[in-house]
């Protein structure tokens, strides 16, 4: 990971590192490792981190100079990223009737 790249994008975000921290699952002391780079996170961790900072894992890892979001990295389309937006605010029996109506309507 580029130090630096991780220190500023979460402060371009407005979150501390015990925020940060938290949201992707790990004690403070072990996200400061990570800002220093002193210490690389696993693969499940830098996946938490690009979601939690809406950037892809090339940029922090240094791969690419470009800055782009986490969902632009995975190719998703404007309209794909908004479907998941919207479905992720639906309760588990509202995506199961939702998932009930895609399968009909595919069929």
């Amino acid at each position: 990971m580029i130090v630096g790249r991780l220190k500023t994008l979460r402060k371009n975000k407005g979150i501390t590192q015990e925020e940060l921290a938290k949201a992707i699952g790990v004690l403070r002391h072990s996200y400061v490792y990570y800002e220093k780079g002193t210490r690389s996170p696993t693969c499940d961790i830098l996946v938490k981190i690009c979601k939690q900072l809406d950037v892809s894992a090339d940029y922090l890892l240094g791969l690419s100079d470009v800055i782009s979001t986490y969902e632009q990295s995975l190719k998703l389309s404007r309209q794909e990223s908004e479907l998941i937006k919207e479905l992720r605010t639906l309760g588990e029996n509202e995506q199961s009737a939702l998932f009930t109506l895609f399968r009909a309507i595919k069929h």
